[in-house]
């Protein structure tokens, strides 16, 4: 299914996966028996900032939530592009 946000690709191993990314908190989707869950999306990123998914998107950012096949949990941060 499309998503206003784009897409997240992750490559885990041999198996590569793409998920639409949703602003949403919550399950993205699972690749390689690793768990992706959206935490936070700004789509106007600024520190100190709070997240908003409705604004235009002009700086967007998603903090992921990853889990590991052995339950290990940590995040990642990053500004993605879009229009392309």
């Amino acid at each position: 299914a499309a998503s206003r946000y784009g897409e997240l690709r992750v490559r885990v191993g041999d198996e590569v996966c793409t998920f639409p990314v949703s602003a949403e908190p919550g399950l993205i989707g699972e690749c390689g028996g690793w768990t992706f869950e959206a935490a936070d999306f700004y789509s106007n990123f600024t520190v100190g900032g709070d997240p908003n998914p409705d604004g235009p998107l002009l700086n967007p950012m998603l903090k992921l939530a990853i889990t590991s096949p052995d339950g290990e949990i940590g995040e990642l941060v990053f500004r993605f592009v879009t229009g392309r």
